[in-house]
Order: structure tokens, then sequence, then C-alpha cells
């Protein structure tokens, strides 16, 4: 699974990120998959942000939408792993990848 190496942004924003998925180079359908987001504190396992029911976009593609609630107050490194579990039951997740979540600005 091909995930965003380093993903920043500024705290209480809306943001919208793109991932898509290969295998051997190819894309992946991710028809009747159940896509998950996961973001934690950096070297934790206490969850902060959940999403689920993400909706594929094109072949080998979907979006994850944070809204400002999600990230309101965070500030620094964070870790995140996508979990997609197939239409047969199978489930991969990626490897912890990283967030830098900015203080906004008042």
């Amino acid at each position: 699974m091909n995930c965003e190496e380093k993903i920043e942004f500024i705290n209480g924003d809306d943001i919208k990120i793109t991932f898509t998925v290969y295998k051997n180079e190819q894309l992946v359908s991710l028809d009747g998959a159940t896509i998950k987001f996961l973001m934690s504190y950096y070297c934790s396992e206490d969850l902060l942000v959940e999403k689920t029911g993400i909706k594929t976009n094109n072949l080998g593609e979907f979006i994850v939408t944070l809204v400002p609630n999600d990230t309101k107050g965070f500030i620094g490194t964070f870790d995140y792993q996508i979990e997609i579990t197939d239409i047969t039951g199978k489930i991969n997740t990626t490897n912890s990848r990283k967030i830098n979540i900015m203080k906004k600005i008042n």
C-alpha cells in the first residue's frame, strides 16, 4: 500500500488527504472494501482520531477528510495508519507514518 511519507497542516483546518493504493505496481480495486484512518500520538497506541466509512473515488484511490474538531488543539508529530479490509475480509494495515500538525496563529 502506498501512503504519503509526510503530511503537514495547521490544526483546526479542513483537510482532504488523497491516498492511492498499489500492489505490484498496479492500482488496487477498492470496490466493497472498508477503509479506516487511525491517528495517535507519536509512538503511542492511544487512538485520537478514527475515520471510518471512507468512500473510494477512482480505481485505487480514496480521500480522508479531517474537519476542524478532529485536530483542534493538537500540535506536534502524530502517527497514522490506514486499515483496508477487502471484500473477502482480508485486512491490510500500513506501517505507521507521520503527520505534523502545526499551531494556528491567532
